[in-house]
């Protein structure tokens, strides 16, 4: 299996809000290294979300400790702290090390945290799972690119990054049915095929669903985006689906919703959307945490390849041991899983 690309470049425009968008992102999770440069009232800092600390960055007037790039002059003690704090963090374990921002002084002068970018991208290779994130001011971007050519990174504008880092819900379509003799996903609760009910019902809540299957072809399925179970981490289930979906979307957080499960509804989505959190979310019930229609971190999604190769694939077991926070207000009988034809019935009699 080919594993997802270890380098993104952010590029947009100066002040249109590019670190704003990287500090909603990295308040999301703690898996973040590496420095964001934010602008402050005396001018921008450095910010390392790893250790939540901050360094004076810009200067107001040059001195002879600064680099200067035009108008601009910077503390060169910070271009050192910075790239070790990065590094650091990547020795460290963080998946996500974020440079913000590489400039003038690096592309153009070779100054700045260049040796220190050079030192992070020849340590990239003992560390397969992180990946680095540069932001690159648009009239930089070719330059960038050429210095990144031979680690192909991946590019996006200010919009696509939202779009990469905005969770996804995974709609599990792909089980065998065993029990049930015909595909969950097809049964008609709702005046159509589950899961059109359930794409409907995310789409109206402006959230992005993907349609996962073990196969290509497994059901019809339309124009839906669809997430093929990778062969690396068949068969597993849930666990799959998850797993593909981290190697697909490595910037993304994820929500599990099951086709089996007929009584989620609009009043059940709504109340997992607005219970924000940065862990792992669920209902609980007799069971203990019901992990097919939960939550899933960035903090999580990077555990689970440990988990995998740990021969864990019962997520149940997983939320357990790594923690989650509960979801409150979700009717137990909601989550009731339909799995056999006799249930089916017992569900429309009582509906």
């Amino acid at each position: 299996m080919q594993k997802s690309k270890q380098l993104f470049i952010l590029s947009a425009p100066i002040r249109s809000g590019k670190t704003s968008l990287l500090r909603a992102w990295t308040d999301s999770a703690t898996c973040f290294g590496g420095f964001l440069s934010p602008n402050s009232p005396t001018g921008r800092i450095l910010w390392f979300p790893s250790i939540k600390q901050q360094i004076p960055f810009e200067l107001a007037t040059p001195d002879s400790n600064c680099l200067s790039i035009g108008k601009f002059h910077f503390d060169s003690k910070a271009f050192e702290l910075g790239i070790n704090q990065a590094i650091t963090d990547l020795k460290s374990g963080k998946k996500y090390i974020l440079l913000d921002e590489i400039g003038k002084l690096e592309l153009e002068h070779q100054s700045g945290f260049y040796q220190g970018l050079m030192e992070l991208l020849g340590l990239l290779p003992s560390y397969p799972d992180s990946k680095l994130v540069f932001v690159v001011r648009d009239s930089l971007l070719d330059l960038a690119i050429d210095l990144l050519k031979e680690y192909h990174a991946s590019v996006y504008d200010l919009d696509e990054f939202r779009n990469q880092i905005q969770a996804r819900w995974i709609i599990l379509a792909g089980g065998e049915s065993k029990r049930m003799g015909s595909p969950k996903a097809l049964l008609n609760y709702h005046g159509q095929a589950q899961y059109l009910y359930l794409n409907e019902l995310l789409e109206a809540n402006n959230q992005i669903p993907l349609l996962s299957l073990a196969y290509p072809n497994q059901i019809e399925h339309g124009s839906i985006e669809c997430l093929y179970d990778l062969e690396d981490y068949e068969p597993c289930g849930p666990m799959s689906a998850l797993l593909s979906y981290h190697n697909t979307y490595p910037l993304a957080g994820a929500y599990l919703i099951a086709c089996d499960m007929p009584g989620i509804g609009k009043r059940e989505i709504g109340n997992l959307l607005k219970s924000k959190s940065n862990r792992p979310l669920a209902a609980v019930s007799d069971f203990g945490p019901e992990p097919l229609f939960a939550f899933y971190p960035l903090d999580l999604l990077c555990q689970l390849e440990f988990f995998h190769d740990q021969g864990e694939q019962s997520l149940r077991r997983i939320l357990e041991k790594t923690g989650f926070q509960e979801l409150i207000g979700i009717n137990p009988l909601a989550l009731r899983s339909i799995d056999t034809q006799q249930q089916a019935q017992n569900w429309f009699k009582h509906e």
